[in-house]
Order: structure tokens, then sequence, then C-alpha cells
């Protein structure tokens, strides 16, 4: 977080158009987007979220320069380590765990008020709002059941 959050203890927030409640954008729930694509061990937060915007783009974006989104990559939300090959994963690293052999972060990545997506034929894009994502993880897994929770540092205001 920023320094300036630091110093006045003000949350950050986010403008939420007063129509729409926060939500969560995914590809069939087979393709989160908002889990960053893998990355080298010794990668910089800045090469993480240029990996994000460059796959943003070349997932979502339309083919034409005139309708391309200029994506706006927030904070890092959250982080989640599988130490082994078993399905659980953690929201801390373990102490006993050197290197994971898996790390997972999730972004909140800020939308234009309009703009167009290029869904391929085979997905199906679903906007999730917050609300429904809250205590259902049997419906979509521990991760994205959480971010209700991880978002809830966030103050999101009304335009």
């Amino acid at each position: 977080m920023s320094s300036r959050h630091e110093d006045d203890d003000v949350s950050p927030s986010a403008m939420v158009p007063p129509s729409d409640p926060p939500g969560y954008l995914s590809l069939s729930l087979s393709l989160s987007l908002s889990v960053c694509a893998p990355r080298p061990a010794n990668a910089t937060p800045w090469q993480e979220v240029d990996g994000l915007k460059r796959k943003l783009v070349s997932k979502l974006s339309p083919e034409s320069e005139s309708l391309q989104v200029e994506w706006e990559i927030g904070e890092c939300v959250g982080s989640f380590y599988r130490p082994n090959f078993e399905q659980v994963v953690y929201p801390y690293l373990p102490a006993h765990i050197t290197r994971p052999k898996e790390t997972k972060k999730v972004y909140m990545v800020r939308l234009p008020e309009s703009c167009y997506f290029a869904v391929p034929s085979n997905l199906k894009l679903l906007a999730v709002p917050l609300f429904e994502l809250y205590d259902n993880a049997a419906r979509y897994g521990p991760i994205i059941a959480g971010l209700p929770l991880m978002l809830s540092k966030f103050q999101f205001v009304r335009a």
C-alpha cells in the first residue's frame, strides 16, 4: 500500500457506479482473471503486473485497436501458496517451506465504465456479484469464495 494511506489512516477506495455492486469476472470458472501467469522465481511485482496485463490482452481484448481496453491493475489483495503437489493452498507460506511449488496472487483490476471483451466461443464470461461468492466455497473454491473477505479492507465509494 502506498505511504499516503499509512500516514492518513485512510482506507483505500475504489469508485463504483451507483447501480452496480462490485463483482468478479471469470471465464467458465476454469480460467480465473485474478491469477497471474507463471513467472520466474525472482520476478518483481512490476513484472507480475506486466505479465497479467499481457494475459488479459491476449485472452479478453478485441483484435481491433480502437476497441482494446487499457487495463488498470490495482493492488495485490491476496497471495496463496501450494507447498507441495497436494490440492491444499494456504494464505501464508508455512515456516518449514523455503520454495513453494506454486504461488497464486489475486489482483484488483479496475474496468472502465464501458468496454468490449473478446471471449472465445468455447468459454463463457461470468459476472458474479461479491455477495454470491461469500461463504460459497463448495461452488467457487476457497480462493474465489474468500474474495469478499480479502476486499473488506477496501472502501467502495458510490460514484
